[in-house]
């Protein structure tokens, strides 16, 4: 073989070796934590599909991926916005978000099928969690704008969802606020007790935006070393989140996800999570809304300020 002919072998083994290790970056799976809640459910079409691409963990705490997400062992999640902007604020903006997965997160539950509308609530009693502040925001909110001037309603606060969804249950005249989630086993039963009061529609009407409520962050480190990775998540998410927000073949996808011990409250569930994928200006207008009307200058929940537009993923 002579010197030329080498020469170009060579040449094309370098090539083909620099190609390969350009690609192998990516070769490994993102690290992805989403929570079991309308803001990670929509994903599950990815986490079937995607495998190669993502290595999704179902968490059952934001606490759990919040620790992931500082520590740098996991790359992406799908978590509650207001969770998202707290971990911004406590680590100077290196977790931003990406994209927001779910517009809808409550219902409001009662046996008075008379009750059709927040100006109804007048004098009677909420029963809502403590652990759920965001849904105490969410409803205050509501109840203090609603057409026709501000609602007096007594908000009683209860130990847990689960003594919420009880009480809906065993007594029901009163009105009872809880994550969907937890809404689906009410949903899921032959009971009296249902759903009074459409709180996403309610939402929308009052402040003409929609609800920002679950999202997908990333680590700012990892998205600026691997933008592509953030082009092709965003294709991906959409597309888990498009078939998800579908009754039945998201239903179908959710009871079959093993994230449901009870198949018939996965599929109940799938209207309440409004599943929706939004990004760009849209989701910087979507959150900045949400917050503002939540929060305005009692931000000390969220880390103590409403980000700006830095609070976004721009790669």
């Amino acid at each position: 073989m002579d010197m030329k002919k080498l020469v170009s072998l060579f040449l094309i083994f370098t090539i083909i070796f620099a190609f390969s290790a350009c690609g192998g970056k990516n070769d490994k799976p993102a690290e992805f934590y989403a929570l079991k809640d309308p803001s990670g459910w929509g994903l599950v079409k990815l986490m079937t599909d995607r495998s190669y691409a993502y290595s999704v963990t179902f968490c059952d705490t934001q606490e759990e991926i919040a620790e992931a997400l500082k520590n740098g062992s996991v790359d992406f999640a799908a978590l509650p916005v207001d969770t998202a902007v707290k971990l911004f604020n406590e680590t100077n903006g290196e977790i931003q978000i990406v994209a927001i997965t779910s517009t809808g997160c409550y219902h409001m539950l009662s046996k008075d099928k008379e009750i059709k509308s927040l100006t109804a609530l007048e004098g009677r009693k909420i029963f809502v969690s403590k652990t759920e502040p965001l849904a105490q925001r969410f409803i205050a909110y509501l109840l203090d704008n609603a057409d026709g001037g501000k609602v007096k309603a007594e908000t009683v606060l209860a130990d847990s969802n689960d003594e919420v969804v009880k009480k809906s249950l065993d007594e029901g005249n009163d009105t009872y606020v809880v994550p969907v989630s937890a809404a689906g086993e009410v949903l899921s039963k032959e009971s009296e007790t249902g759903v009074i009061i459409g709180l996403k529609g309610a939402w929308e009407k009052l402040t003409g935006s929609q609800f920002a409520y679950g999202c997908i962050v990333v680590r700012k480190e990892y998205a600026e070393k691997n933008p592509e990775r953030i082009t092709e998540l965003r294709e991906h998410a959409e597309v888990s989140l498009n078939f998800m927000s579908e009754e039945g073949t998201g239903g179908k996808a959710l009871s079959e996800s093993g994230l449901f011990e009870n198949k018939t409250i996965a599929e109940n569930i799938i209207p309440g999570c409004a599943f929706t994928y939004i990004d760009g200006d849209d989701a910087v207008s979507c959150v900045t809304d949400t917050l503002t009307r939540l929060y305005g200058e009692d931000s000390a929940e969220i880390g103590g300020e409403i980000p700006g537009s830095g609070l976004f993923c721009d790669v």
